[in-house]
């Protein structure tokens, strides 16, 4: 017999078996008393439409899913097993898409959402959650099933089906549901554009809908004939029944009978009129009700949340390269005369924290070089913001030309800025390639070095697990130091081992500096060093210089008396340098009390006699390199002038670390 043959005969064996099964119901109908029906309710007619066909006589259709299969189906039967594979396959798809989702989380944002969204995203979320709520259909389908089929039902209509079963396929139409709604809000707080959030619903939705798909093919002969032979029959199931009892047919004694109609035992004289339960229509749509309103309520918190910032970092750290603009413009506050000044880039390094919004974007304000933690109260600080599609590194009192502020502000006044964007969060734009201004021809080029990372502090791991985190800040453990704990703690005292004209500076001695308030001196998270005088050292230099003590300090800005001359090692952003420093009589180091930049002190121009290789990232000055400035004179486009090593290896270092007993002795 061919193929052909076989279909034919296997569906007229299907035609028999519909047959067969109509020839019953009548049977059932003939026997049972016709009642009243009811008036049939909205709801009522929305449940009719989504479980299956509700005939007269107050039957339903169970669905054409193979979730249906799952006990309407022998469990040793290739339908059955085939009922489980697909609900395992779409259980196991909505639970990846979970975790893959999940994993995008990152402390202080668990869910991954974006740190802000458009306003048009804002309003396809709201969208798309009723979308996807009125996409989900296993949910109400699992009630009203649970509501309108009981365990007697279901043995009068079919006595060889199990009714744990049953339950167990509407638990699973329930978790499936509940999986899809989870996704669905993962989905939405997640999205950054509006046409990802449909996509993914309508991805969503397919998975979910895989049993109904299965289903469809298998009634098409797609999945062979035990499958088509399965799908093809249909299964009414009657629905539970309620009676209404008037009061005129409370029954009395002598006068009750006892009707058995299709397991519904009435003892009374008639049978009323027939009703759904109340209280299932209650569950049925609170339960919908409760859905859409834990959606709502989830979505707005985070919508809440994006809107005043809480996903933000609150703090960034920053390195700006080696960049430096010769002749930058500087803008006096109280006269708006201009003088130029080097500007060396990575002076403006350091913690950056959020302060306020501009364009609603974060906005980013450098913080005190001395004092991290503090704001500049005198200085006034850079920033990082976002300005005309780009986000833009500034300073309000540098400029690009010194007679046209409407173009300024136009550009941003910008110093550093980003490639065009619309990201909300900075760091999403840290790694691009960002411009910087270099002044005269070929005044915008692009910039290496560039640097921007989050400073927030939220577990050990960000204090490098030294230190314990305490209010959102590492408390770091002995012997470590810096805002996560990255540095060891510095050496009190230094020695170097060099010698320079003729000046023996072999066993000299430093220390780590104290301000006049008697603190210990931090810049840019290092400690600062200054010379332990051991002779006047500005008689040295005064015939180096050829020139008077009075005068040296003229020139960096001092008119005190009562100073020593000393050689201070700083760290200014991204190098060390040792340069012209003074003391008082207690041997404190002046000016570093309160507020402190290298830019607006000047640093560049002061008298630096060393200064290490760029990007030196080191905690310590101990094993660092320091090269001598011999002329400081503009070659071979090294601002910073001749530098030699004097014979020293390279990787040797200058200083080592002294130890307390040496200088004591």
């Amino acid at each position: 017999m061919n193929n052909s043959s076989s279909i034919d005969i296997e569906q007229d064996s299907l035609e028999d078996e519909k047959v067969a099964f109509a020839a019953t119901e009548d049977e059932r109908n003939n026997k049972r008393k016709v009642m009243p029906r009811r008036r049939q309710s909205n709801f009522d007619s929305i449940i009719s439409m989504s479980i299956g066909d509700e005939d007269d006589e107050g039957y339903i259709t169970l669905p054409e899913s193979t979730h249906t299969l799952l006990h309407t189906q022998p469990m040793n039967s290739l339908p059955f097993a085939f009922s489980v594979g697909i609900a395992l396959l779409s259980i196991s798809c909505l639970v990846l898409v979970i975790w893959n989702a999940l994993s995008a989380g990152e402390p202080g944002n668990k869910l991954g959402v974006p740190v802000r969204v458009e306003t048009s995203v804002l309003i396809a979320q709201y969208c798309g959650l009723f979308v996807g709520l009125l996409a989900e259909e296993e949910i109400p389908q699992a009630l009203i099933l649970l509501r309108l089929i009981t365990r007697e039902s279901l043995q009068i209509s079919y006595p060889e089906m199990s009714y744990t079963r049953f339950l167990l396929a509407c638990v699973l139409r329930l978790v499936m549901g509940y999986l899809f709604l989870l996704n669905l809000f993962l989905t939405i707080v997640q999205a950054d554009n509006v046409i990802g959030i449909f996509f993914d619903i309508l991805a969503l939705e397919f998975v979910q809908k895989l049993d109904d798909v299965s289903y469809g093919l298998s009634k098409k002969y797609m999945l062979g004939r035990r499958m088509l032979r399965a799908a093809s029959k249909e299964y009414k199931v009657q629905k539970r029944r309620r009676t209404t009892r008037r009061r005129e047919d409370v029954p009395t004694e002598g006068s009750s009978v006892n009707h058995e109609i299709q397991g519904c035992k009435l003892i009374r004289r008639k049978c009323g009129s027939q009703m759904y339960s109340k209280a299932g229509d209650f569950v049925v749509k609170s339960t919908l009700l409760l859905n859409l309103s834990c959606l709502l309520i989830g979505v707005s918190i985070i919508a809440s949340r994006q809107l005043n910032g809480r996903f933000w970092c609150s703090s960034v750290q920053v390195r700006l390269g080696d960049d430096i603009l010769r002749k930058a413009l500087i803008r006096n506050n109280t006269d708006s005369s201009i003088t130029e000044r080097t500007l060396v880039y990575a002076y403006f390094n350091g913690h950056y924290v959020l302060n306020g919004t501009y364009q609603g974007r974060p906005r980013y304000t450098e913080q005190n070089k001395v004092y991290p933690t503090d704001r500049y109260n005198e200085t006034i600080p850079a920033e990082i913001r976002y300005c005309n599609n780009r986000w833009v590194f500034y300073h309000p009192d540098i400029v690009k030309t010194e007679y046209d502020e409407e173009y300024d502000r136009e550009e941003c006044q910008w110093l550093l800025r980003s490639p065009k964007t619309k990201e909300f969060n900075l760091l999403d734009v840290a790694a691009s390639d960002w411009e910087v201004w270099k002044g005269g021809r070929g005044a915008i080029g692009s910039t290496d070095g560039l640097s921007i990372a989050c400073d927030d502090v939220d577990s050990r791991a960000d204090c490098n697990y030294h230190g314990d985190v305490i209010d959102s800040t590492c408390e770091c453990h002995e012997g470590y130091t810096s805002a996560h704990c990255e540095f060891e703690m510095p050496c009190k005292y230094l020695e170097e081992d060099f010698s320079v004209d003729g000046l023996d500076s072999s066993g000299i001695e430093y220390e780590w500096s104290r301000n006049e308030d008697d603190q210990l001196i931090w810049l840019y998270d290092r400690a600062v060093y200054n010379w332990i005088p051991r002779y006047d050292l500005g008689d040295y230099l005064s015939a180096v210089y050829n020139v008077s003590k009075e005068e040296l300090k003229r020139a960096e800005g001092v008119s005190r008396q009562d100073v020593n001359f000393t050689v201070i090692g700083t760290y200014v952003g991204n190098r060390w340098v040792a340069s012209l420093g003074f003391l008082n009589e207690k041997n404190q180091s002046i000016g570093y009390d309160v507020e402190y930049h290298a830019f607006w002190r000047n640093k560049f121009a002061e008298r630096t006699f060393f200064i290490s290789s760029p990007e030196t990232i080191f905690g310590s000055i101990i094993g660092v390199d320091m090269y001598r400035i011999v002329d400081k004179a503009d070659y071979n486009g090294s601002p910073y002038g001749v530098l030699d090593l004097e014979d020293r290896k390279e990787g040797a270092g200058f200083f080592r670390c002294y130890e307390v007993d040496e200088v004591l002795s």
